[in-house]
């Protein structure tokens, strides 16, 4: 296995790109650098055993550690085959109990590590105050900024203190939602005061606890945040880095929901959409097409689209991943 010392451009670009086990390139996209991290759920193999196997033999002919993320809102029994299934968040924000909330990430921690995934894929810390959010819904612990935040902390304190990678999601906020933007783009027309005291209270909170440390970004326009019209938040330089860099102060990861959902895909080709995330601030990006958007990347760095210091952050990519003994 390689180390970042000599990367190419080609490779360091691959460290922002995040592919899927699915996909028939996926172990040629890893051997060659291609990608930093691959997503997907391995219960089709049939047990515990059989994903780890995988997994380490992902890493193994990777040229670079790899991270591996899967789906754990509601346990691992997704990732892998004989993994705890947990309730519906919601469920943790009813109990009310810091120690459920932290027992939460703990046991998805605990169980994903086991395995290999190191990219711990909870907590939603969205707070759901429009009841007829068709897509957050029972995902939020609950319309209490207060509650969503001292519950959120706990269950990634316990990922943190697991030496995982959380997946907070989705910043600044899915909560105040009524459509799904799988399916299109929604606007949360709120004041900043508004945004600021509801949507970003467990964020204010955590960061500076150092509980978050990767964070999941929201395909949704934000008005009071964002001057140009329609402008989803994944690609707003204002909101990722004027808001979450600066003024929250996040020094961890920053990785995008996924880009070929329709609040995207339908606004934005693969890499226009890329190049934008990049330029905003994100470090990771779930992309439908990994050549697209490693070839519009390369162009814009290439060309000073996107400013070559940049570039520091892909060297910095790397030691999030370390062949599955723990992210550092």
């Amino acid at each position: 296995m390689n180390m970042p010392g000599s990367m190419s451009l080609e490779e360091k670009v691959g460290q922002l790109l995040c592919g899927r086990f699915h996909w028939d390139s996926v172990e040629e996209d890893a051997a060659e650098g291609r990608v930093g991290s691959v997503y997907g759920l391995l219960d089709n193999l049939g047990s515990a055993r059989a994903a780890a196997e995988y997994l380490n033999h992902l890493q193994t002919i990777a040229r670079y550690p790899l991270l591996f993320v899967g789906e754990q809102e509601h346990g691992s029994h997704r990732n892998f085959a004989g993994g705890t299934e947990l309730p519906a968040y919601m469920a943790f924000g009813a109990a009310r109990s810091k120690e459920l909330a932290y027992l939460f990430g703990k046991v998805n921690t605990a169980e994903g590590r086991a395995v290999g995934y190191n990219w711990i894929s909870c907590p939603t810390v969205d707070v759901n105050i429009a009841p007829e959010n068709p897509i957050i819904n029972t995902r939020s612990l609950g319309e209490d900024p207060a509650l969503v935040t001292e519950l959120g902390m706990e269950s990634c304190r316990a990922i943190v203190e697991g030496r995982g990678l959380t997946c907070v999601c989705h910043y600044p906020g899915h909560g105040a939602t009524t459509c799904d933007s799988h399916r299109e783009l929604p606007t949360v027309d709120r004041s900043e005061e508004e945004l600021w005291e509801v949507e970003l209270a467990p964020y204010r909170a955590a960061i500076p606890a150092g509980y978050m440390n990767c964070i999941m970004t929201a395909h949704i326009y934000y008005p009071a945040w964002e001057p140009e019209v329609g402008l989803p938040a994944t690609l707003s330089r204002n909101i990722m880095t004027g808001i979450l860099r600066d003024r929250l102060g996040h020094q961890g990861l920053i990785a995008t929901d996924g880009m070929g959902m329709l609040a995207i895909a339908d606004n934005y080709g693969t890499g226009e959409a890329a190049v934008r995330a990049l330029a905003a601030g994100c470090d990771i990006q779930l992309t439908p097409d990994i050549d697209e958007a490693s070839l519009a990347l390369m162009k814009a760095i290439e060309t000073g689209v996107v400013p070559m210091a940049g570039r520091q952050r892909m060297d910095g990519l790397v030691r999030w991943g370390d062949g599955g003994r723990g992210c550092r």
